[in-house]
């Protein structure tokens, strides 16, 4: 009996229904499930308006959700279909209703026949010989396909596509490594206002509680080769290091190795008797490749990195990976160039420290590896100018690599064991809100005035009240603006490359950000319209700007590993380096005469970053103050009507806002302003009203296998 097949037509676009699969030139498109319902939704009522709640109760028929979970399928849509939308090829937005599908679309049936049991007719000589070229040629093909498929070069569409099983479904996990054998996995899991470890035997599914929820990330995690013991780096929030710490992995007494300074996941050697790992070296500006025995004894350096041009990652990431062969160890770091920063694969020899290099790829950011096999080595890599990341596979006889992963995803962490990769797929979805302290100085009740899911990680009010932030409803990451009550979103940037921070001048509203652009993160300025952009500064890091009261000039931090202060002038002629030492995040004071800025402090025996004032003309210290509470973003606003610094903090499952005096370290809190993590806000000019965005996360534990 015939099976009709339905598909649709548009532009170079075909839509197969029956196959859920959208083809660009006869190229797949990847989509998410829900990204191709609504692409479906649209392209069958094409030329006219599907209202916004048709299609969320359409496409979202079992569950409740907020708008802005709409707003990003839509730009995810127009991500694939590389459709612009101030100028839309195939989707214009009609304010406040909905959606119009706007390209002609052509219809298209087809009926496939179905197989029919019948006896096999006899086959002659003849026919069996063309039978046999046949089949020849189309090994051949096939053999030429999997070479193309394998060293294709980087297309999304290059790799054998993954069959990916979810693990967990807290939406909780912070932190996941894999046991060699493929027995078992450990992970860590926000709890509270801290985190707890956990086992999870892979094949039976259940799972004991390693140790209660403490007020520390896990920013480390490795079981030893045989099973026996979980090694750990956990990081306190005003602490330097807390050093490796091992436990058996059934639970039991945790032993510290006090004498390894690590913030990253160890690799073992197969046979389990050393580990190696990289070491951040602040006070000298250095950062380090180090192995040492299982028990931590016998440290030393197998490469340094100090000249400025080449550091390795340092921080909540596992950036090593010994072979299974135990041959070479891999390790991720990033290099400077004169074109700008970016991330390789060096392959070090354990014996001799000689190094090389495991291709010529240049990656965006890697801070994730892991070997699939003695032949293979897997990582992840952001992908520019987004917060997606993807996992690719390289060989390490060609060099070659293939993508493993596509979509939208962002993923942590990375492991492997028998063939298959355990990581941490992540989502995130943010709001912007605006808390009244004027009206309610004792619990005021934020105001959600935008959503969407993505990282909003910018607040900034400007002079004339309005609040610019980061949106990602374009596709790309801009700067938006709107009104405190919500009203009149505004795109005003396009293809800035926007990245971390952006401030406004306080005198005419002018934009000062961060931009990514060949490898370098520089700060560039443009219009209170966002136009007439140009570059200020050169990088290769430049971020965190911050006005001056009369908008002449920006403090603002250069590099990231060993991040300093710096001064520019609006007009790019005068710069200038303000500290020599390990400083970041800088803020001026509303009168301009402080510079407040977080710093590693090393004057004691247990280095821990703390809070330094300087003077804004001769930059000389002023004054050095402790965080009174553990504090959850290194960023700091002044408030103008009292000069008060104010800060963010955890506190449990929400976070709350403290206020710092500068001058003698007294301080208030708001707890529990808003569920969830903040990581963006600021005062307005009057200092009445707190505009900040709240983000939440939803990070599981997910197999990859069959790839």
């Amino acid at each position: 009996m015939p099976l009709e097949t339905q598909s649709f037509e548009f532009e170079e676009f075909r839509l197969e229904v029956n196959e859920k699969l959208l083809l660009r030139r006869g190229e797949p498109v990847p989509l998410t499930p829900k990204t191709f319902q609504l692409l479906l939704l649209l392209v069958l009522n094409h030329g006219h308006l599907s209202k916004k709640d048709e299609i969320m109760s359409t496409v979202w028929p079992d569950s409740f959700v907020e708008e802005g979970n709409l707003s990003y399928t839509v730009r995810l849509l127009r991500k694939a279909l590389d459709d612009d939308r101030q100028h839309p090829r195939f989707i214009e937005t009609v304010p406040k209703a909905g959606y119009r599908f706007i390209a002609e679309v052509n219809h298209v049936r087809s009926w496939e026949a179905t197989p029919e049991k019948s006896k096999a007719d006899p086959v002659s000589p003849v026919h069996r010989r063309y039978f046999l070229l046949t089949m020849v040629i189309l090994l051949v093909a096939c053999l030429f396909g999997i070479a193309f498929v394998w060293f294709g070069g980087n297309s999304p569409y290059s790799a054998r596509q993954p069959k990916m099983t979810r693990l967990t479904t807290t939406g909780k996990i912070t932190n996941t490594a894999v046991s060699p054998s493929g027995n078992y996995l450990v992970f860590a899991q926000s709890e509270g206002g801290g985190e707890s470890l956990w086992l999870r035997q892979i094949d039976s599914g259940s799972e004991t509680q390693i140790l209660p929820p403490q007020e520390v990330e896990f920013v480390g995690l490795t079981i030893s080769p045989d099973d026996r013991l979980v090694y750990y780096s956990t990081f306190s929030k005003n602490a330097s290091s807390s050093g490796l710490t091992r436990i058996p992995l059934h639970g039991g007494t945790p032993e510290p190795l006090p004498e390894i300074s690590a913030d990253v996941s160890v690799s073992f050697s197969p046979d389990g008797k050393q580990f190696v790992f990289t070491e951040s070296k602040s006070s000298v500006k250095e950062t380090q490749l180090r192995m040492a025995e299982a028990d931590g004894s016998n440290q030393r350096s197998l490469l340094i990195a100090k000249d400025g041009r080449r550091s390795f990652p340092i921080f909540r990431a596992n950036p090593v990976a010994w072979s299974p062969d135990g041959e070479v160890i891999a390790s991720a770091v990033q290099e400077t160039d004169e074109n700008g920063s970016f991330y390789r694969i060096l392959l070090v020899n354990p014996d001799e420290a000689g190094e090389k290099y495991l291709s010529g790829l240049r990656w965006h950011l890697v801070e994730n590896i892991a070997w699939k096999d003695a032949e293979n080595l897997v990582l992840i890599d952001a992908e520019p100018d987004s917060r997606v990341s993807q996992i690719w596979e390289i060989s390490r006889k060609t060099g070659l690599a293939r993508q493993v992963t596509s979509g939208f995803n962002k993923y942590r962490w990375l492991g492997s064991a028998g063939g298959n990769l355990f990581t941490v797929q992540g989502d995130v979805f943010s709001n912007l809100l605006v808390a009244d302290f004027a009206q309610d100085t004792g619990a005021p009740q934020p105001k959600q005035i935008f959503s969407e899911e993505g990282w909003i990680e910018n607040a900034v009010w400007s002079r004339d009240g309005r609040i610019f932030f980061n949106s990602w409803t374009s596709g790309r990451n801009e700067i938006w603006q709107i009104n405190p009550n919500g009203t009149a979103p505004r795109q005003l940037t396009a293809n800035s490359n926007l990245i971390y921070d952006f401030a406004v001048s306080p005198v005419d509203n002018t934009l000062v950000f961060s931009s990514l652009e060949n490898g370098k993160v520089s700060l560039w300025t443009a219009g209170p319209d966002g136009q007439d952009a140009r570059r200020l500064t050169n990088g290769p890091q430049d971020l965190s700007p911050s006005f001056s009261p009369d908008g002449a000039r920006i403090v603002f931090q250069r590099g990231s590993v060993l991040p300093t202060l710096w001064s520019i002038s609006l007009d790019g002629v005068s710069l200038t380096q303000l500290t020599g030492y390990f400083a970041s995040h800088p803020a001026i004071s509303p009168d301009g005469r402080e510079i407040a800025y977080h710093f590693m402090d090393y004057g004691g025996e247990n280095p821990h970053w703390r809070l330094g004032l300087i003077d804004g003309e001769n930059h000389s210290l002023l004054n050095k103050l402790d965080f009174p509470l553990p504090i959850s973003q290194r960023k700091t606003i002044w408030r103008s009507n009292d000069n008060l610094l104010t800060m963010t903090f955890a506190s449990g499952e929400r976070s709350g806002i403290l206020l710092l005096s500068p001058l003698d370290g007294t301080f208030q809190t708001f707890d529990n302003l808003a569920a969830g993590k903040i990581s963006a806000f600021d005062w307005s000019p009057d200092s009445g009203r707190l505009a900040f965005s709240q983000n939440f996360e939803s990070n599981n534990i997910v197999l990859l296998g069959g790839f």
